[in-house]
C-alpha cells in the first residue's frame, strides 16, 4: 500500500491520481471530504498535529509520498518519530563523497 499526503492539494491530487498499476493508495487528507474519489483507493484522516491518528492511518502501508509545504514537514516527522528531521542537505553535509 502507498499512502500518499496533500491529496487535496494540486500536486498531491495529482499525484494520487496517477495509475499505480493496481497497487492500493491510502489518501491521507486533513479535510477527507476533500480528497479525491479515486478506484480502489481508501481515504483516512492525517493530521501532523496528532501523532496517533498519523501512526493509525499509516499502519499497515508500506511507502509514504509526502506532498506538504515544506514548514509542514519538519512537524510532520517530529509528530509522528518525536525526532527532528535532517534535510537531504544536511545529510549530505555530514556524509561527504569520497574523494
Amino acid at each position: 500500500t502507498i499512502a500518499v499526503t496533500g491529496v487535496t492539494g494540486a500536486l498531491g491530487g495529482l499525484t494520487a491520481r496517477i495509475s499505480l498499476g493496481g497497487i492500493p493508495q491510502r489518501l491521507l487528507a486533513h479535510t477527507p471530504a476533500r480528497a479525491p474519489h479515486l478506484p480502489g483507493a481508501t481515504v483516512h484522516a492525517f493530521d501532523y498535529a496528532d501523532a496517533d491518528a498519523s501512526r493509525a492511518a499509516l499502519t499497515g502501508v508500506d511507502t509514504l509520498l509526502m506532498v506538504s509545504a515544506q514548514a509542514q514537514v519538519g512537524d510532520a516527522v517530529r509528530s509522528i518519530t518525536g525526532t527532528d528531521p535532517i534535510t537531504l542537505a544536511d545529510h549530505l553535509r555530514s556524509h561527504p563523497s569520497p574523494a
